[in-house]
């Protein structure tokens, strides 16, 4: 049959850069939790990071159906895999990059130490937050109000992984003049911090002692929110619609597989719910301070949005290690304490539980924002013409009217790619092929070779996803580097030639 006309088409949207990290338990398992939670609140769509456990130095088994669906950029590794799993990793999944952890330093085992170093830089997660503070030109800025630590102030476990600070996560402080109109701080600091007249700096915004007042701010400010919830927000991701996670989870444990059932759990909520609290963990003993208590039920009260069918709010009580019998006390002391959300057991559960159910990764279609009302298409279109494409500088749509490099905007996303083949041999006229790039033949690089970032300088390794599309990196300020426009025997040449590079 006659080829068509060297006119083609070209479709490409912007993503996050999809992250799993392989941790197991162990000594230093609960700090390096802490290093990798605040390294995924920090990043746009890392909320939605998978927390693979592993055993025996590879993942679990039950947990490699959605590591596969998942479809990592980048998988990083704080556990020695051997060849035979880096191959499997390789042929299955085909990330661009797969990184073992190298530490900062070889002092403490702190978070310091554990701290993610991850081949491409990526789009901070406080970029969301100016798409909601500019929201009224004709008014005056309304900043998002998030949370922070005061520098000396003790970190609690509780805040940092539910909710995440702008201290903790960025490392910065006091937050930069220019966020002023973006963001504003509930800082937690001590009276004794506070009094201590050696510190030059006194943090902007409010500050709360404690974390039971902060849940008690956070319960009358609907518009204050932790650095997580920034993480999860504006985000297009898979959505693994799973009717029984369609309440709110409130986690009852402080073991490894908890802290993992809760990270991972989120990923398991509808994508419509964005940056809305959609879960808590909490230690058992942390339940038995009356004051924090009466101010986590205050909080639950305000901030769950999670509603089933019937209409009620509705929270699930779930634990890896608490009894049966503990997990009904706990539920039936806050149902007491709580007439406006219902409460259910779900647990006690086993830590593979977390994964979703086959009939779930099954239905798994692709990228949804979640958002009721945008109409608007997410893909955008241009023509492809010769032997080169080259797509025009790309930025997530919550972005859209950044002109500039600044804190805000720093880092990297994902720009994938579905292009019309040339050779299209459909026997239909109003019919066009696209490419399918398969993960384990390398087709791929037909396409693009590995390039160097022009804001970063850092080489950056193209790919292709779980639905076949070629897949880029780039940041704002940059051109997307050019495409090639293989023929079909170009394409498969080049890959069984290349093979697995």
């Amino acid at each position: 049959m006659a080829e068509n006309a060297s006119v083609r088409r070209c479709l490409f949207r912007p993503r996050p850069i999809r992250v799993a990290f392989l941790v197991e338990d162990g000594e230093y398992a609960d700090v390096t939790l802490d290093a990798v939670f605040a390294n995924c609140h920090s990043r746009w769509g890392g909320r939605y990071s998978l927390v693979v456990p592993c055993k025996n130095s590879v993942p679990r088994s039950a947990w490699l159906p959605w590591v596969n669906v998942y479809d990592p950029d980048i998988i990083y590794a704080y556990t020695d895999l051997d060849q035979v799993a880096v191959t499997a990793m390789q042929e299955q999944i085909g990330p661009a990059f797969l990184t073992k952890h190298e530490p900062h330093d070889d002092r403490d085992r702190n978070q310091r130490y554990f701290r993610p170093r991850l081949p491409l830089e990526c789009l901070t997660s406080l970029s969301v937050a100016p798409q909601y503070a500019l929201a009224h030109p004709q008014s005056a800025p309304q900043p998002m109000i998030v949370v922070d630590y005061l520098p000396g102030q003790p970190s609690d476990r509780f805040v940092d992984d539910n909710f995440g600070t702008l201290y903790g996560c960025f490392g910065w402080w006091p937050p930069p003049d220019s966020l002023a109109d973006t963001l504003r701080p509930i800082t937690l600091a001590s009276h004794k911090l506070l009094a201590d007249q050696r510190r030059a700096f006194r943090p902007a915004g409010d500050t709360v002692p404690d974390t039971a007042a902060l849940l008690g701010s956070m319960s009358e400010r609907r518009n204050s929110f932790g650095i997580a919830q920034l993480a999860a927000d504006s985000t297009p991701r898979i959505d693994v619609r799973d009717r029984q996670r369609e309440a709110f989870t409130l986690i009852v444990g402080d073991t490894f597989a908890d802290r993992v059932l809760f990270w991972n759990v989120r990923s398991l909520m509808p994508a419509y719910l964005g940056r809305h609290f959609t879960s808590l963990i909490v230690s058992p003993q942390r339940l038995e301070d009356e004051q924090f208590f009466a101010a986590l039920v205050d909080f639950l009260k305000a901030r769950n949005s999670i509603q089933r069918s019937q209409g009620r709010p509705w929270i699930e009580v779930t634990s890896v290690n608490q009894s049966a019998d503990d997990l009904a006390a706990i539920r039936d002391r806050l149902s007491a304490a709580d007439q406006r959300n219902g409460y259910d057991l779900s647990g006690p559960t086993a830590l593979d539980h977390a994964v979703p159910g086959a009939q779930a990764v099954e239905q798994i279609g692709g990228l949804s924002t979640g958002h009721t009302f945008d109409r608007c298409a997410y893909w955008k279109e241009i023509p492809a013409e010769g032997n080169e494409l080259r797509t025009p500088p790309t930025l997530p749509r919550h972005l859209q009217g950044a002109q500039s490099q600044s804190r805000v905007t720093e880092g990297a996303w994902g720009l994938d790619l579905d292009i019309e083949r040339q050779n299209n041999l459909t026997r239909f006229s109003n019919v066009c092929h696209t490419w399918r790039l398969p993960r384990r033949l390398r087709m791929h690089g037909a396409f693009r070779q590995p390039y160097e970032g022009l804001v970063d300088g850092r080489l950056r390794y193209p790919r292709s996803t779980r639905e076949g599309f070629l897949s880029l990196f780039t940041s704002l300020g940059e051109e997307p580097p050019p495409i090639s426009l293989p023929d079909d025997e170009s394409a498969f040449r080049f890959a069984l030639e290349r093979g697995r590079d």
